[in-house]
């Protein structure tokens, strides 16, 4: 992998392979236990709304990048977490799910350019950290930087005060709910283990901790 591909984060597959979430590529690699790297999946740009940044001298809409950030596998689908580049607008990030057998796949919103190897799976999201599967419900949870994204997120930076993290967690029928609201900040790392129990890590940025949630 070129040095400033920004590999963000990597899932083990069961026969050994990773598979990698390049942020600066916005794309999925495979690397096979000999080093052989080949692209699973490609994440398109998306038109996304600047109105929330206030800026007259930007256009409506500009075309943002996935940024994915995280990778779940469950058997041969992987689910891929994006943090969704600039306007970093609040609600644009996608999680995307991807047939691991896939060579090549593109994932995009657009009918013209989408493969069947990679569709949306769940939207709606702001800039995914990281997200795990319960192997054993199909529950997905997703870990968030802040209800209002990256650009409050990184006020705290300014102020000390950064704002809380969101963790969702999504059953397979497709509900939605917050846990521990307003208990989390600076995320890190989730991980879903042996009968679903849920560990996650904050305060990245000092004061660091490792949770147990209950899911």
């Amino acid at each position: 992998i070129p040095p400033d591909s920004n590999p963000y984060r990597l899932a083990v597959m069961a026969n050994g392979d990773a598979l990698v979430a390049v942020a600066a590529n916005n794309d999925l690699l495979r690397i096979t236990r000999s080093g052989q790297i080949s692209t699973v999946a490609r994440f398109d740009t998306e038109s996304i709304s600047t109105d929330q940044v206030g800026d007259p001298n930007l256009p409506p809409t500009i075309p943002a990048e996935a940024v994915p950030t995280s990778v779940a596998v469950v058997g041969r689908w992987a689910y891929v977490g994006e943090l969704k580049g600039f306007p970093f607008r609040p609600g644009s990030s996608r999680v995307w799910k991807v047939d691991t057998r896939s060579n090549g796949a593109v994932g995009s919103v657009g009918p013209a350019h989408a493969t069947r190897g990679c569709r949306s799976a769940m939207s709606g999201f702001t800039a995914i950290q990281d997200l795990d599967v319960n192997r054993w419900t199909g529950a997905t949870y997703v870990y968030q930087l802040a209800a209002d994204g990256v650009m409050a997120f990184e006020e705290g930076f300014n102020t000390g005060q950064f704002p809380p993290a969101v963790l969702e967690k999504v059953s397979s029928g497709g509900r939605r709910g917050e846990l521990v609201a307003g208990q989390l900040s600076q995320p890190g790392g989730i991980d879903v283990g042996v009968f679903g129990t849920v560990h996650v890590t904050d305060g990245v940025f000092g004061n660091g901790r490792l949770l147990q949630i209950r899911g």
